[in-house]
């Protein structure tokens, strides 16, 4: 098997832009120059996670992950770097010219990767089988009949799994398809003895993921028989978990972007009829209950979900579950359900697409009204007791609203229908929420940068911790600069990179990493602007941090300073129209800063001590060394200098 070139991997590495492939995943807001959502790889209700379309990186601050447009599809889709490759060429319509693969090259494929080729076959086979003249004949009738036009038979990838026990088993021998990765991408089943077809003479419907990748199948039966059910998907597999898959996710995925909502139904044709209608934001959940792994993937693109589903019982059944999951996890629901003998296919072939868009529009209802309603209709039959719970569970609902202003709204609404006292209410809800937090209430902590700077005499040993650490804040903005402004000139000789490294000494840092940083910059094995893309993970995740900082650091930095002369130092890190002065003015600060923690050590260590004449020596040599430097930087900081 053959592997992808350098040229195509370069290729497909220019063609990226950051801001188009996350949006595949997330919904990216604006934020000055840079970008902000919530992060997909934690859970969080305030965006922290930030994206720069200049540097082409990313960087979450709740939970540390960062990186570039491929490090981010290889650690969302859990793909190694030729699948992420290979993912994104597709995306980008790169030609990805292959190498021939030495046999061990070849085992090093991962096991996914063999499913989603071995998937991806399948599903050629289904439709050129439904399209076979004789062999898809009934099949292509039954399409027609449920209205379902030549183009959306193309836009889903609709096909027809052949008749008999093995017929795709003995295709994909010809095609030298590994009879064990089809077993485990759910394709095939072993028994005992006995190797057999999963789906056989149904209609196929390709379940698709945002990527365009086959995960597995969804079945319907065909034959009519009752011999079986009526529907079969895919068991679960690597790549297939139904709990975590939405169909019609893919071809829908721009206009819920576009439209900034989400229409969740509950069958693959609906979802079918939906889209040929001019509804093309709309879902379903894959022959599932609605899941949080749903939820997930629906707050990719929008929070508005619209939650479409039959009158009957069963369709209120899953309104329910599906409004409680939703504004738990931070949706804004609203309901929309159809009359008791319809679903969205059977509505729209009698009434037509527009009526239903119509119906749309004007039956959806906020979630917590459309549960008010509700019971507002029974309340008048229900003992104090039963009414009491149901109000509880409602006020449970309007506990997830985030909005005190909305919550207010709800609970007069509520109210008004129930006759019930607001002040009541509240309390109610007040309980409620406060039943709901996680852990007692903490005693707000204090910094150790905010304590007086007495504590140099009264407590020295955290006087010198609290040096360290603002030493290391001080190391934070060098990296900043080497990243943001290293490759610019200094003066005529020397770029800022240069006159970073011939100003200070790799000992002078605190931190292992960013001696490490300084190490790789001596040896030129890596320029200072492309640290936040270094093959070593840890020096690239660490230069996204400090890039994509927003300066918090430098802004906090005067509250957390231990003496009153720090508030006239102005700026650290300027525009950068004065990035030369902010070079020089940073690295006289943190000679600075070094020198003030070398003499409080020089104190410690050697104040009162006998010492012999060898240390004394030494001693004197440190003690000068310090002076020096004190005058040196203090002078062009106007500070004040007593020598020790």
């Amino acid at each position: 098997m053959p592997k992808i070139s350098e040229t195509s991997v370069n290729a497909v590495l220019g063609a990226l832009d950051i801001i188009d492939v996350l949006s595949d995943y997330l919904t990216l807001k604006k934020s000055g120059s840079n970008y902000k959502a919530n992060c997909p790889f934690h859970d969080e209700k305030t965006p922290s996670f930030m994206v720069s379309p200049n540097k082409g990186i990313y960087k979450c601050f709740g939970c540390g992950k960062s990186g570039n447009a491929l490090r981010f599809v290889m650690d969302h889709e859990q793909l190694t770097f030729i699948e992420a490759i290979k993912l994104l060429g597709k995306k980008y319509n790169v030609e990805l010219i292959e190498e021939a693969q030495s046999p061990e090259q070849v085992q090093l494929l991962s096991k996914k990767e063999k499913m989603y080729v071995a998937l991806d076959w399948a599903k050629n086979l289904y439709i050129s089988i439904l399209n076979h003249e004789v062999d898809g004949k009934i099949a292509r009738e039954y399409i027609k009949s449920r209205g379902i036009s030549p183009k959306a038979q193309e836009t889903f990838g609709l096909g027809l799994s052949p008749k008999g026990w093995d017929s795709l088993l003995r295709a994909s021998q010809v095609h030298k398809l590994d009879e064990g990765v089809l077993n485990d991408a759910g394709l095939i089943v072993k028994r005992e003895e006995k190797t057999f077809d999963f789906f056989r003479e149904r209609l196929m419907f390709p379940i698709i993921d945002t990527n365009g990748r086959v995960l597995g199948f969804g079945g319907r039966d065909l034959k009519g028989d009752g011999k079986g059910p009526k529907y079969i998907n895919t068991p679960q597999t690597e790549v297939y978990d139904k709990s975590n898959v939405l169909y019609g996710l893919f071809q829908a995925k721009r206009a819920v972007r576009n439209k900034d909502r989400l229409i969740l139904t509950e069958g693959y044709t609906d979802v079918i009829a939906l889209h040929q209608a001019g509804i093309e934001e709309a879902v379903s959940a894959s022959g599932t209950a609605l899941t949080e792994g749903h939820i997930h993937k629906i707050k990719r693109f929008t929070k508005n979900v619209v939650l479409l589903f039959d009158g009957d019982g069963a369709g209120k059944r899953a309104a329910k579950r599906g409004i409680e999951l939703c504004l738990r996890m931070g949706l804004f629901p609203k309901v929309c359900l159809l009359p008791e003998d319809h679903d969205p296919d059977s509505y729209i072939h009698k009434f037509g697409g527009q009526h239903l868009t119509d119906h749309i529009s004007t039956k959806a209802q906020d979630a917590i009204y459309y549960e008010l309603s509700l019971l507002a209709g029974i309340a008048s039959t229900l003992d104090p007791q039963h009414k009491a719970g149901e109000v509880e569970q409602l006020l449970g609902l309007v506990s997830y609203v985030t909005s005190p202003i909305q919550r207010g709204i709800y609970i007069k609404q509520i109210g008004h229908e129930l006759s019930i006292d607001e002040e009541i209410l509240h309390g109610e809800l007040r309980r409620i929420k406060g039943a709901t937090k996680a852990g007692p209430n903490r005693p707000k902590s204090v910094s150790a940068l905010t304590k007086p700077y007495s504590s140099r005499k009264t407590r020295p040993q955290q006087y010198l911790e609290d040096l360290y650490l603002n030493l290391a804040l001080r190391e934070l903005n060098l990296i900043r600069i080497l990243v943001e402004h290293g490759h610019r000139p200094y003066d005529d000789e020397r770029s800022v990179t240069h006159f970073v490294l011939d100003s200070l000494a790799d000992e002078d840092l605190q931190t292992p990493l960013h001696q490490r940083i300084f190490a790789r910059l001596r040896e030129g094995s890596v320029q200072s602007e492309k640290l936040i893309h270094d093959s070593d993970i840890e020096i690239a995740q660490h230069c996204t941090s400090i890039y994509l900082s927003e300066y918090s650091a430098v802004q906090n930095y005067e509250s957390l300073s231990l003496e009153g002369w720090r508030k006239r130092s102005g700026p650290i890190v300027g525009i950068d129209q004065t990035y030369k002065s902010d070079v020089d003015r940073e690295i006289q600060w943190f000679e600075w800063e070094l020198h003030q923690q070398l003499e409080f050590e020089w104190e410690m260590r050697y104040k009162d001590a006998v010492l012999s004449e060898e240390e004394t020596l030494k001693m004197l040599a440190l003690k000068q060394k310090i002076n020096a430097l004190k005058v040196k930087t203090s002078n062009p900081l106007g500070i004040c200098v007593r020598r020790i």
